[in-house]
């Protein structure tokens, strides 16, 4: 049974913790204060059920219920907007099957927006991260049989692969130790224009770290207009500092990454103004620069050398 708040998951029989990303939606005001509720009707047999309810500034605009007997009792498990009309609503069915559902037009209808059957063993729902209106990370923890390890699944989903097992599985672990590093590709721009998410996960007293380097692909002509090919890093290899061709106007952040995900560096106005940037007393090696604007988001790599 899952115990879930704003931030952190709890899979309570299992002893697991999730600390998930930042939910944060960047540079988005949502006007309306969207909840849920879970209920369950009936007393026993195959007339009783559960349903979840939505609401929206407390009046309510969706309800969807189930029987117990026929495995479609839903539980609503998390409820994310990206803006005051479009929303996805994560719920499990017979806490096993986990999906996700989406609305455009402020929380009063919803279709499937992608979804996982696991099968045996079945799955608990630990969190979901909003990448874009397109694409959606959903994490759960996979309940094993007897004898066998737990497993965390990060899956994609993306709009218009239907449900059941047609998204991607990005990685499974058992290990729950150390650091790992995983690369997707996603299709748009990231909602909070970075290209860098990270989770941390705790099981057993272990714990692990993911770090999420997305690469972007560009889906319209005005994506490739904000995002500009002519943006060039110089000198690269650079030793003391670095410059850069072309940078947008409305850039308001440049930030320097490790391979790894971990940010080596946060650059301020006064080094964007001169467009002058020091990496005195960094390491050698490969890096990735951010370069963020009001409404994108842009990743170059730098060979530093001294």
């Amino acid at each position: 049974m899952l115990c879930i708040s704003f931030f952190i998951a709890i899979v309570a029989n299992c002893q697991t913790t999730f600390l998930g990303f930042d939910t944060t939606v960047c540079g988005n005001s949502v006007n309306f204060y969207y909840t849920f509720v879970n209920s369950h009707y009936g007393g026993g047999g195959s007339s009783s059920g559960s349903q979840f309810t939505i609401f929206r500034n407390g009046i309510q605009v969706h309800n969807r219920f189930g029987f117990s007997m026929s495995f479609d009792d839903p539980t609503a498990e998390e409820l994310i907007f990206i803006n005051d009309s479009v929303g996805f609503l994560a719920y499990s069915l017979a806490g096993a099957f986990v999906y996700i559902d989406k609305t455009t037009d402020y929380g009063n209808t919803w279709t499937r927006f992608d979804g996982f059957q696991p099968g045996n063993p079945w799955a608990d729902y630990v969190s979901s991260y909003i990448v874009n209106e397109h694409t959606s990370y959903l994490i759960m923890l996979r309940v094993p049989f007897p004898g066998l390890p737990s497993q965390l699944r990060v899956r994609r989903n993306s709009q218009n692969t239907g449900s059941g097992s047609s998204g991607t599985i990005l990685f499974t672990d058992t290990n729950f130790f150390g650091t790992v590093v995983i690369h997707d590709t996603i299709n748009g721009l990231n909602l909070c224009g970075r290209d860098t998410l990270k989770m941390s996960f705790s099981h057993n007293s272990q714990i692990a770290y993911y770090h999420f380097i997305l690469h972007q692909t560009l889906t319209s002509i005005n994506e490739k207009e904000i995002i500009s090919s002519k943006i060039k890093i110089y000198p690269n290899p650079s030793s003391n500092f670095f410059s850069i061709i072309n940078l947008p106007k409305k850039t308001t952040n440049i930030q320097l990454y490790s391979m790894n995900g971990s940010l080596i560096k946060n650059y301020n106005a006064e080094s964007r103004s001169i467009n002058k940037f020091d990496i005195k007393g960094i390491d050698p090696g490969i890096y990735l620069i951010n370069i963020i604007t009001n409404n994108s988001s842009s990743t170059h790599k730098l060979i530093i050398s001294h």
